[in-house]
């Protein structure tokens, strides 16, 4: 992939951040807040990309924190433009490695509207491990001769991400984003709960890019912040730190806790975006 493509790729991801008031006509470049301010030149350079506005009074606001739904979007987009997410290759996939289990699994467990898991149902995706029991119990699945022609994706976008998120609703304006994201197995869940309005922690942000990239590992042992044991898990921080994806505080501190601000945000996905659009060159 061009350094071109990646920056396109960059743009394009940045625009379609939800409450960061892009501009709609007519661009402001001038933010009187962001002088001296150690991602002055990431926001700037989006800015004259002409895709990144700041708010009425002039500002961009840096320093406020983003949403866990605002950073999903962006991740979600990074994907599509990477071309990661292809809803088409993930159905065939889906259906060559599940149809045959289900079927089974319908032809010894299904009896007269009473199912109850099977072992046979489940497979190595985490995506199937997940499958509600309302689908399960859907018309379609009443007879094995049915089962073709029983659309595999829609489980995730009507049933499994509206009952597995309970404050996730398919009217809300992030629920594709984080359906993808769910797709390709990315657990965002607390207790069942999305919590898409609430900040998004710095190891939450972490968390979320490594495991989207690759497995964690154990991370490396020369990384030693002073307050990685409150992590509740290091090795993702570490993890994100060795990707380059992130980094800690002049004070020897990562602070995994502490939102995530705008600045933040903007810098950390371009950096992922970088680091996506090199793995797919």
């Amino acid at each position: 992939m061009s350094k071109r493509a990646v920056m396109i790729i960059i743009v394009l991801v940045v625009s379609m951040v939800a409450g960061m008031a892009f501009a709609k006509e007519g661009y402001n470049l001038i933010f009187n807040d962001l002088k001296g301010h150690w991602a002055e030149e990431v926001i700037t350079e989006f800015a004259l990309s002409h895709l990144v506005d700041g708010y009425s009074d002039g500002s961009f606001r840096p320093q406020t924190y983003m949403t866990r739904a605002e950073f999903c979007r962006i991740l979600a987009q990074v994907y599509r433009e990477t071309g990661k997410i292809n809803q088409e290759s993930l159905i065939r996939e889906q259906k060559a490695e599940v149809a045959s289990k289900i079927a089974e699994a319908v032809k010894k467990y299904y009896r007269e509207n009473n199912f109850t898991y099977p072992v046979e149902i489940y497979n190595s995706m985490v995506q199937w491990q997940k499958i509600s029991l309302p689908m399960l119990k859907d018309r379609y699945l009443s007879s094995v001769e049915n089962l073709e022609e029983y659309d595999y994706y829609l489980r995730a976008d009507t049933q499994v991400i509206a009952s597995y998120y309970r404050d996730v609703s398919p009217n809300d304006w992030f629920f594709e984003d984080v359906t993808q994201l769910y797709e390709l197995g990315l657990d965002l869940s607390t207790d069942s709960l999305f919590h898409p309005n609430q900040p998004i922690t710095r190891e939450e942000a972490a968390k979320i890019l490594v495991m989207s990239i690759d497995a964690v590992g154990e991370g490396s042992f020369n990384i030693n912040y002073a307050d990685l044991g409150e992590c509740s898990n290091p090795a993702v921080v570490k993890r994100a730190i060795e990707l380059c994806l992130m980094k800690g505080y002049a004070d020897n501190t990562f602070k995994p806790d502490q939102p995530l601000t705008r600045a933040e945000a903007v810098t950390v996905l371009k950096n992922y975006a970088l680091l996506v659009g090199s793995k797919n060159a």
